[in-house]
């Protein structure tokens, strides 16, 4: 349940963050923001290795089209949020969110949590960031 007003108590304006119980949480906005910074950092320490290195350079100097994702927290069919999302300069980053027309990548919260508290683990094997679909969609052959 948002915060009243969609905001933290003394947070900044538009942050909103979930209350879960007694604990707070960044909303599903910053979980994704957070694991695509994440993914950043794995494709840039392994720029030299396949699929990351085909991944950067048919994204470098350019945008990809929009992928859409699907957050979901029991069922993969019932998304919680969804958001577009683009590989620009070979960075991912969040175009908007709100309805997607197609879903590529469906995503538990539960596995944003976990990549959001133990980064380091994802960066030094980014085969556990299950990104796959990018890699299908930019027709990256591992």
């Amino acid at each position: 349940m948002p915060w009243p007003g969609g905001t933290t108590p003394g947070g900044p304006p538009g942050r909103r963050e979930v209350r879960i119980g007694n604990v707070a949480e960044p909303s599903g906005h910053t979980l994704l923001t957070e694991v695509l910074r994440v993914a950043n950092r794995a494709i840039e320490a392994h720029e030299d290795e396949p699929p990351w290195r085909e991944i950067a350079e048919r994204t470098a100097e350019r945008e990809s089209p929009t992928f859409g994702v699907a957050i979901f927290e029991h069922d993969p069919d019932v998304p919680v949020d969804q958001y577009a999302i683009r590989v620009h300069d070979g960075r991912l980053e969040v175009v908007s969110g709100g309805h997607v027309p197609a879903v590529d990548w469906r995503v538990s919260v539960d596995f944003l949590r976990d990549v959001a508290s133990h980064p380091d683990g994802y960066v030094a094997d980014p085969r556990k960031l299950e990104l796959g679909w990018l890699a299908r969609r930019l027709d990256v052959r591992s």
